[in-house]
Order: C-alpha cells, then structure tokens, then sequence
C-alpha cells in the first residue's frame, strides 16, 4: 500500500497545505472491510491532526459497503465531526455511483 504526499500550493502565497494521496483498491485490496476501513480511518486521523487532506483515489473500487464507510469515515466523523473529516477529505477518480453513496453516507450524519 503506497500513501505519497505533496504541497499543494494555491493562487494565494502564504496558503499551502500537504496533501497524503491513498490509492482505496489498494488499501481494500483482498482486505476485510472493516479492517481496511480502520486503515483508511487511521489516514484520515492522520491527516486531520497533521493539518493536510487525504487526496483518495476511488479509481478501481467496485462498491463502498456500509461496514466499511462505519469503520473509516463513521468512525471518525464520531470523533472530529463530520466537517473536519468532509474538510481534510478530497475524492478524486470518483463515479457518479461512488459520490452518490457518499454523499448519501455524510447526510445521514447532519
């Protein structure tokens, strides 16, 4: 499982911030989900306490099960709220069907 990170700069000279990018179909990969989800939840931890986004690629991801989303984003929205983790969370490569899931998860928490 690979997790880069980079600086991402914006149009504004003192705004920059760090960015972990996390490959999801190799963190799910042959995996449990709840074990992979508290693996994805510990990099969202890590990134909200670190000040940066988790950049998650979905790219390859066939389905996002509700045991999984409990044991990363559920588990950390309990934490942090669902703000901070929305904040520190970027979807990239993502489906209509994924983001609709998502976006049908993180309502349930408001």
């Amino acid at each position: 499982m690979n997790i880069y990170q980079r600086e991402v700069f914006t149009d504004l000279p003192f705004l920059k911030y760090l960015m972990k990018m996390v490959e999801l179909k190799d963190i799910m990969n042959n995996r449990p989900y709840p074990d992979s989800g508290a693996i994805l939840f510990d990099i969202i931890c890590q990134s909200i306490n670190d000040n940066c986004k988790a950049e998650i690629n979905l790219e390859g991801v066939v389905s996002l099960p509700s045991i999984f989303l409990n044991a990363s984003f559920g588990k950390a929205i309990g934490i942090y709220g669902i703000e901070r983790v929305k904040q520190s969370t970027i979807f990239h490569r993502i489906s209509k069907l994924q983001a609709e899931r998502l976006k049908e998860y993180f309502e349930r928490y408001k």
